[in-house]
């Protein structure tokens, strides 16, 4: 019988860091891939909502706009162009506060350990936009649709 011990397994560092970056890639790819429809959702809600508030605080407005002798493309592109402004105006705010945003989670992730580096390309900023566009086109199209049937009559017997 042998005084040596027996060897029970052996470990390849580079095996093992292959591994380790396989599975946080896994990770962080579902865990994008999860984080993306959640922002997908949350930014149609927002901008649907808000169109629907503005159609609901100025529908008197565009009734009499309407009985006045606009057309319903006139009425539906007022409120739709301020919508479209707002848009426009809250992209270049939304891309630098979630900027900073990121710049905060990854000191609050930094560990002894590992730190998460911030790293965002032109593609990511530019799907970010895209997404939000594209929102902001459907929530337009259906709030489209709801000023082209607004009931002229309904709108202006309602008491404010």
């Amino acid at each position: 019988m042998s005084s040596t011990p027996g060897i029970a397994s052996v470990f390849l560092r580079e095996n093992m860091l292959q591994s380790f970056i396989r599975t946080v890639a896994e990770n962080l790819t579902m865990s994008t891939a999860i984080l993306m429809l959640f922002a997908c959702a949350i930014a149609a809600g927002v901008i649907y909502n808000s169109a629907r508030i503005a159609l609901s605080e100025r529908a008197v407005e565009l009734a009499s706009l309407r009985i006045l002798g606009f057309s319903r493309g006139a009425v539906g592109r007022l409120l739709l162009g301020q919508q479209a402004l707002l848009t426009l105006v809250a992209l270049p705010l939304g891309v630098a506060l979630g900027y900073l945003l990121m710049l905060w989670l990854s000191v609050l992730f930094s560990t002894d350990l590992f730190r998460l580096p911030v790293v965002v390309s032109a593609r990511t900023i530019g799907i970010s936009i895209g997404v939000v566009l594209l929102a902001a086109v459907a929530s337009a199209l259906l709030v489209w649709r709801k000023v082209q049937r607004l009931d002229l009559i309904e709108v202006l017997k309602t008491r404010e």
